[in-house]
């Protein structure tokens, strides 16, 4: 028996963007991982913090980007439902997630987010003495509240994935203040680029405040020149898009 249709979507295209992280890592010499290309004002003002602990399967989540720590991360089970209407054939998945961001001497950041995808496809049994089938839309968002302890309101992050898009862009707002996200492909040191999102950058008014790269170890800029509330919202933001699990990519064999 065939697999479910969702369990195999996607599978070519992710083979594909792997290889072109290999090939890119080749094509540094070896003499260092493959990294996402930062903005110019973030590569030189902005501080590296890299990742640790975030690699690896383990029950208890948390990582950090040092001075800020990852905890009390919570994961929701993955729920897949297939669907085959005949010619038509589909799944929905959805996956929940918590996790609190803190910096020393710092407020402590609440963060609630849902990952959703679906995907359809045509598919057609011996057609012309063989199978056909072919992706007609696979769309996933992610969508999420974080609340700095203490205050009223919380930020609103929305980010989507439609057919033909190749990773997730969207907003983080609150009131009139809103920061754009969008995923980067292309490396550094390299012409290449991935399939998948190396990383995303966040702008705000049109300067690139924060760089969060999730390919490898992971790594976050956020620019020295942000109010405090701005760059607490960027730390929360940034972990959010870390913890982030892209529901399409996952082997559920």
């Amino acid at each position: 028996m065939a697999r479910p249709f969702y369990r195999r979507l996607h599978s070519f295209r992710y083979r594909i963007s792997g290889f072109l992280v290999l090939a890119a890592s080749l094509f540094l010499a070896g003499c260092q991982m493959a990294r996402m290309s930062l903005p110019a004002n973030l590569a030189a003002e902005a501080r590296e913090m890299a990742c640790r602990g975030r690699q690896g399967f383990k029950f208890n989540e948390a990582f950090e980007f040092l001075p800020f720590k990852v905890l009390d991360v919570h994961r929701s089970w993955t729920t897949i439902r297939d669907w085959d209407a005949g010619w038509i054939a589909g799944a929905r998945a959805r996956q929940r997630y918590e996790f609190t961001t803190w910096e020393p001497r710092g407020p402590f950041w609440d963060g609630r987010c849902v990952v959703g995808a679906e995907a359809t496809s045509l598919e057609l049994r011996d057609f012309l003495g063989g199978d056909l089938e072919v992706e007609m839309a696979g769309v996933q968002s992610l969508l999420g509240l974080l609340k700095e302890r203490g205050a009223k309101k919380p930020w609103k992050l929305v980010l989507g994935q439609s057919t033909g898009k190749r990773s997730l862009s969207g907003v983080l707002e609150k009131d009139d203040v809103r920061i754009t996200i969008e995923g980067r492909h292309d490396l550094a040191q390299t012409p290449l680029a991935i399939y998948e999102a190396a990383g995303y950058i966040l702008t705000l008014k049109g300067e690139a405040v924060a760089a969060v790269e999730v390919i490898n170890k992971g790594a976050v800029w956020i620019h020295p020149g942000v109010s405090p509330e701005i760059r607490g919202v960027l730390a929360a933001a940034a972990s959010a898009l870390l913890l982030y699990q892209d529901l399409l990519a996952l082997d559920l064999t």
